[in-house]
């Protein structure tokens, strides 16, 4: 491999030209000036800021250390970048693992009071079953209209429960 081909411009060009952006394009989406991009990429800025660099691997799939060993960084300089990027990878999915604990527990919670309107509407039709089955046993008999409101209160209380599951699977937790 040629000095040119090893040089950190190259890899940026090549890398830049495989996903067919130009260099205005890439410099819009890392935030930096398009004449600082075609400096590194021509080789006239030998040791651009880190920040550049970082914004490079990640738009280009690139590897960070792989850039600053290709810009002169030293031994030292790459070390603190492994241990800085270990860190925000840390924080970042620390910060993940915090929503999905609580959008999990949120719905469990949620999940106990459907259970609970689920079983109060159990106990609503175990009544009307009992009082049919059983009207023997009961001084006064329910009515059609009261077999019917009853009903209509266990609708209701379902209905809300299917909204609200409706709501939990059309989340989107991503």
């Amino acid at each position: 491999m040629s000095e040119a081909e090893n040089s950190l411009g190259f890899l940026i060009r090549q890398a830049r030209n495989q996903y067919g952006l130009s260099q205005r394009q890439l410099a819009h989406l890392i935030h930096m000036d398009c004449a600082e991009l075609s400096r590194i990429e021509a080789g006239k800025r030998k040791k651009p800021n880190l920040l550049y660099l970082k914004g490079l691997a990640e738009v280009l799939n690139l590897d960070l250390i792989l850039l600053m060993q290709r810009a002169g960084y030293d031994q030292e300089a790459i070390s603190l970048s492994k241990d800085l990027e270990d860190i925000l990878f840390i924080k970042k999915y620390r910060r993940q693992l915090e929503n999905y604990k609580e959008f999990y527990s949120n719905l469990m919670k949620e999940i106990e009071e459907r259970r609970k309107t689920a079983l109060l509407c159990k106990g609503i039709f175990a009544d009307i079953i009992d009082r049919i089955d059983h009207s023997n046993f009961y001084s006064n008999s329910m009515t059609i209209k009261e077999v019917s409101e009853k009903l209509k209160e266990a609708s209701r209380i379902l209905n809300r429960n299917i909204e609200k599951i409706e709501d939990y699977i059309s989340l989107d937790i991503d």
